[in-house]
């Protein structure tokens, strides 16, 4: 059988329109299948672009509690000392002659403990801005010895009590002595300092000389 030159065009155009058809539904199923997957993926994340706005729309919000806690930390951290030297131990014995009028005989500074690291931060001078530093809590810890009154007694207790984040009183001991009329004790104290690399050194405050020829090493100024 001879197929004629336009018998054989026709059949070529045929052809091509069927396979014009199959890659269409072909592409077009594809396509449609795609969609409908796009069109699931996006109801499912409509609820968390609905939280997303939520919290856009109190970011700032957010922002200032931020800041309001980074200010509550730092002012928290930096309300500690950053060092408790023998000589600071001293200077706390001074002071509390000073304000209870009690009399120090002596004080015997412990060993130091050190406890574990925590975060905290610290105030940049130059830009007013709070940075994240590594903190390292210590233990430092003394025991004074000395004699007082029964009313000195309520007043050392509320001198070692200025603030209770910092100073802790372990343990105490008061026996009366009958040749003075006074009391005789000693009180275990804690501190709790909060140290870090970047703290610069600062030299004990001793305030003036103490004056020479006197019967004890923390005589009231």
């Amino acid at each position: 059988m001879k197929i004629s030159k336009k018998d054989l065009n026709l059949i070529f155009v045929v052809i091509g329109f069927v396979l014009i058809a199959v890659s269409y539904f072909v592409v077009f199923k594809s396509f449609s299948e795609k969609t409908e997957a796009m069109k699931s993926e996006i109801s499912a994340l409509n609820p968390r672009l609905t939280e997303l706005r939520a919290h856009e729309s109190s970011r700032q919000h957010y922002l200032d509690g931020m800041e309001d806690v980074k200010s509550s930390i730092a002012e928290r951290t930096l309300g500690f000392d950053t060092h408790m030297r023998p000589e600071d131990w001293i200077m706390y014995a001074v002071r509390m002659v000073n304000r209870t009028n009690c009399n120090v005989e002596s004080i015997t500074i412990s060993h130091s403990k050190e406890l574990d690291p925590v975060r905290g931060l610290t105030l940049e001078q130059d830009t007013g801005e709070y940075r994240d530093v590594q903190k390292y809590p210590v233990l430092a810890s003394a025991n004074i010895e000395c004699t007082f009154s029964y009313n000195e007694l309520k007043q050392i207790l509320d001198y070692i009590y200025i603030d209770s984040r910092k100073a802790s009183l372990v343990s105490m001991t008061a026996t009366y002595d009958s040749s003075t009329g006074a009391l005789r004790g000693s009180a275990t104290i804690n501190k709790l300092i909060l140290t870090s690399p970047d703290d610069p050194y600062i030299e004990t405050d001793v305030g003036r000389r103490i004056p020479e020829g006197v019967n004890s090493p923390f005589p009231g100024w």
